[in-house]
């Protein structure tokens, strides 16, 4: 079922997510994550931006770069689903521009590393990793953050953050408050 997405400053996007215990408990979650990530055409979505306290997110296998060998879910073949994810990163480093469907509206220039070793949990609670080069490293760190109760903004430099934020409220309020 789609769900709506939080927007940032949401409290509950700031919080750490818990870990995923009951795997069988968790599948109406990724049901949900899945359909909001289709429904919102996004790359990926973790369970905190629609308000599920679960380390979880999905991944949209065909607009990140994962390739075919990489297995995809019994829901949704589209998708991998990242379950209690730890993640090693590289040394290099690369620079994009960042979008956020909780940051609707406006993109920020971001550091990463470019690349990651990413080990997780499946929805089924079978083990798996993925050894991911940039973009797709970029792309698993975003989603990884979040689940840390971190925005994107927030691996900003202070400058350009609060330049995003001024225009996010601009969007979000355009009369500026005024009637």
């Amino acid at each position: 079922m789609y769900r709506k997405i939080l927007q940032f400053p949401n409290k509950f996007l700031r919080k750490k997510t818990n870990l995923v215990e009951d795997f069988p408990g968790v599948q109406n979650i990724v049901k949900d994550l899945i359909d909001t990530c289709n429904v919102e055409m996004a790359i990926g979505l973790a369970a905190n931006q629609i308000g599920y306290d679960k380390s979880i997110f999905v991944i949209n296998k065909s607009k990140s770069g994962i390739d075919d060998s990489i297995e995809g879910c019994d829901l949704n073949p589209n998708f991998i689903v990242v379950c209690n994810p730890k993640m090693e990163y590289g040394k290099e480093e690369e620079s994009w521009e960042e979008e956020c469907l909780s940051l609707s509206g406006v993109s920020g220039k971001v550091t990463r590393k470019s690349e990651v070793k990413l080990n997780y949990v499946d929805h089924k609670g079978q083990s798996k990793s993925i050894d991911a080069k940039w973009p797709l490293a970029g792309v698993l760190q975003h989603e990884y953050d979040h689940l840390n109760g971190i925005t994107y903004n927030f691996r900003m430099s202070r400058y350009p953050a609060q330049r995003l934020l001024k225009k996010l409220n601009k969007i979000r309020n355009p009369s500026g408050g005024k009637k």
